[in-house]
Protein backbone atom coordinates (compact mmCIF):
# COMPACT_ATOMS: atom_id res chain seq x y z
CA UNK A 1 0.00 0.00 0.00
CA UNK A 2 1.07 3.95 -0.98
CA UNK A 3 0.14 6.19 1.67
CA UNK A 4 0.30 8.82 -0.43
CA UNK A 5 -1.75 7.55 -3.18
CA UNK A 6 -4.42 6.45 -0.64
CA UNK A 7 -4.27 9.92 0.90
CA UNK A 8 -4.68 11.71 -2.43
CA UNK A 9 -7.41 9.25 -3.20
CA UNK A 10 -9.52 10.04 -0.06
CA UNK A 11 -8.53 13.64 0.04
CA UNK A 12 -10.42 14.18 -3.09
CA UNK A 13 -13.29 12.26 -2.01
CA UNK A 14 -13.45 14.09 1.01
CA UNK A 15 -13.53 17.19 -0.88
CA UNK A 16 -15.77 16.04 -2.86
CA UNK A 17 -18.07 14.97 0.04
CA UNK A 18 -19.88 18.33 1.52
CA UNK A 19 -19.57 19.91 -2.17
CA UNK A 20 -22.12 17.52 -3.61
CA UNK A 21 -25.85 16.79 -2.00
CA UNK A 22 -26.91 14.04 -4.42
CA UNK A 23 -23.53 11.85 -3.23
CA UNK A 24 -24.49 12.63 0.70
CA UNK A 25 -28.04 11.74 -0.11
CA UNK A 26 -27.50 8.54 -2.26
CA UNK A 27 -24.59 7.52 0.86
CA UNK A 28 -27.23 8.11 3.68
CA UNK A 29 -29.56 6.43 1.73
CA UNK A 30 -27.92 3.52 0.43
CA UNK A 31 -25.48 2.67 3.07
CA UNK A 32 -25.66 4.95 6.17
CA UNK A 33 -29.73 4.33 6.63
CA UNK A 34 -32.05 7.20 6.64
CA UNK A 35 -32.12 7.58 10.56
CA UNK A 36 -28.97 8.27 10.51
CA UNK A 37 -28.18 12.41 11.44
CA UNK A 38 -27.24 13.87 8.58
CA UNK A 39 -24.72 16.61 10.25
CA UNK A 40 -22.89 13.35 11.44
CA UNK A 41 -22.78 11.63 7.71
CA UNK A 42 -19.73 9.96 6.75
CA UNK A 43 -18.74 7.12 3.88
CA UNK A 44 -18.54 4.47 6.36
CA UNK A 45 -20.78 2.02 6.32
CA UNK A 46 -22.15 1.64 9.78
CA UNK A 47 -25.34 2.73 10.92
CA UNK A 48 -26.88 3.87 14.12
CA UNK A 49 -27.86 0.92 15.53
CA UNK A 50 -24.63 -0.31 15.09
CA UNK A 51 -22.87 3.32 16.24
CA UNK A 52 -25.14 3.23 19.56
CA UNK A 53 -24.01 -0.29 20.27
CA UNK A 54 -20.14 1.04 19.78
CA UNK A 55 -21.36 3.47 22.28
CA UNK A 56 -22.55 1.90 24.46
CA UNK A 57 -19.97 -1.01 24.55
CA UNK A 58 -17.01 1.49 25.04
CA UNK A 59 -18.92 3.08 27.86
CA UNK A 60 -17.04 6.67 27.45
CA UNK A 61 -18.11 9.36 30.23
CA UNK A 62 -17.11 13.08 30.27
CA UNK A 63 -13.68 12.29 31.95
CA UNK A 64 -12.95 10.11 28.60
CA UNK A 65 -10.87 10.23 25.91
CA UNK A 66 -11.97 8.43 22.56
CA UNK A 67 -9.80 7.76 20.04
CA UNK A 68 -10.41 7.43 16.67
CA UNK A 69 -8.32 5.77 13.84
CA UNK A 70 -8.74 6.34 10.40
CA UNK A 71 -11.65 9.06 11.21
CA UNK A 72 -12.10 10.24 7.80
CA UNK A 73 -14.78 13.21 8.35
CA UNK A 74 -15.17 11.86 11.83
CA UNK A 75 -19.24 11.52 11.90
CA UNK A 76 -19.29 8.33 13.79
CA UNK A 77 -17.14 9.16 16.21
CA UNK A 78 -18.45 12.99 16.75
CA UNK A 79 -21.91 11.17 17.11
CA UNK A 80 -19.79 9.44 20.24
CA UNK A 81 -18.20 11.97 21.42
CA UNK A 82 -21.55 14.17 21.86
CA UNK A 83 -23.40 11.11 22.86
CA UNK A 84 -21.26 10.43 25.61
CA UNK A 85 -19.35 14.09 25.95
CA UNK A 86 -16.31 12.62 26.06
CA UNK A 87 -12.86 14.36 24.32
CA UNK A 88 -12.55 13.08 20.99
CA UNK A 89 -9.21 12.72 19.12
CA UNK A 90 -8.81 11.36 15.50
CA UNK A 91 -6.04 10.82 13.24
CA UNK A 92 -6.59 10.32 9.34
CA UNK A 93 -4.20 9.74 6.55
CA UNK A 94 -5.99 12.38 4.24
CA UNK A 95 -4.87 15.66 5.52
CA UNK A 96 -7.84 17.42 4.16
CA UNK A 97 -10.16 14.66 6.16
CA UNK A 98 -8.52 16.14 9.54
CA UNK A 99 -8.78 19.81 8.37
CA UNK A 100 -12.80 19.04 7.31
CA UNK A 101 -13.33 17.04 10.50
CA UNK A 102 -11.75 20.34 12.87
CA UNK A 103 -14.53 22.10 10.57
CA UNK A 104 -17.44 19.92 11.38
CA UNK A 105 -16.16 19.57 15.17
CA UNK A 106 -16.73 23.33 15.32
CA UNK A 107 -20.25 23.68 13.29
CA UNK A 108 -21.16 21.18 15.98
CA UNK A 109 -20.46 23.19 19.08
CA UNK A 110 -17.60 19.98 19.60
CA UNK A 111 -14.55 21.87 19.42
CA UNK A 112 -13.17 22.38 22.67
CA UNK A 113 -13.53 18.44 22.88
CA UNK A 114 -12.18 17.40 19.72
CA UNK A 115 -8.71 17.68 18.02
CA UNK A 116 -7.68 16.23 14.25
CA UNK A 117 -4.86 15.07 12.85
CA UNK A 118 -2.92 13.57 10.08
CA UNK A 119 -1.39 10.36 10.75
CA UNK A 120 -1.49 6.91 10.09
CA UNK A 121 -2.37 3.57 12.12
CA UNK A 122 1.62 3.38 12.91
CA UNK A 123 2.31 6.80 13.00
CA UNK A 124 -0.47 8.37 15.04
CA UNK A 125 1.29 11.39 16.91
CA UNK A 126 -0.31 10.12 19.76
CA UNK A 127 0.93 9.90 23.46
CA UNK A 128 0.77 6.27 24.52
CA UNK A 129 -1.76 5.42 26.89
CA UNK A 130 -4.10 8.45 25.97
CA UNK A 131 -7.17 6.30 25.15
CA UNK A 132 -10.40 5.09 26.94
CA UNK A 133 -11.75 3.98 23.81
CA UNK A 134 -10.58 3.22 20.13
CA UNK A 135 -12.85 3.35 17.09
CA UNK A 136 -12.65 2.93 13.73
CA UNK A 137 -14.97 1.92 10.74
CA UNK A 138 -13.85 0.85 7.48
CA UNK A 139 -10.42 1.98 7.90
CA UNK A 140 -8.70 -0.86 9.47
CA UNK A 141 -7.23 -2.43 5.62
CA UNK A 142 -4.90 0.15 5.64
CA UNK A 143 -3.27 -0.39 9.25
CA UNK A 144 0.22 -2.25 8.31
CA UNK A 145 0.03 -4.33 10.83
CA UNK A 146 -3.31 -5.80 12.41
CA UNK A 147 -2.66 -6.77 15.57
CA UNK A 148 -0.52 -3.79 16.26
CA UNK A 149 -3.28 -1.30 15.17
CA UNK A 150 -4.82 0.63 18.09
Amino acid sequence: MNPDIVASGYDAVYAAMFASPTLRGIWRERAAGMDYPEEFGHISFVTLPELARVAGELRLSSDSTLVDAGCGLAGPALWVARQTGCKLLGVDISPVAAEMATQRAAALGLAGKAHFSAGTFAETGLPDAVADGVMSEDALQYAPSKRAAP
